[in-house]
């Protein structure tokens, strides 16, 4: 089933609008490109937009207030500065 990131039990957001956030389906992954200016390598889960959607999706148990956001497409383009 292909779902919706928005939805998925492993979706962790980390913006103010619940709009761009993290997949924690699995652990970190080393980051190839990182900061010029780090002194030492860093991991992090793969950063995705609410309306992202991938194969693994697992639907989480919502309550009424996850039900209060609904993405749009032009916040997703906003957010990846396509707009």
């Amino acid at each position: 089933m292909i779902g919706y990131c928005d939805t998925c039990a492993y979706f962790k957001t980390y913006s103010v609008d619940a709009y761009l956030g993290e997949c924690r389906r699995y652990a970190p992954r080393p980051c190839l490109e990182g900061d010029p200016g780090a002194s030492a390598p860093s991991a992090g889960w793969p950063k995705v937009c609410a309306e992202d959607g991938c194969g693994e999706f697992e639907a989480r148990q919502t309550s009424p207030a996850d039900k209060q956001h609904v993405p749009n497409s032009e916040r997703h383009a906003q957010a990846l500065g396509l707009v």
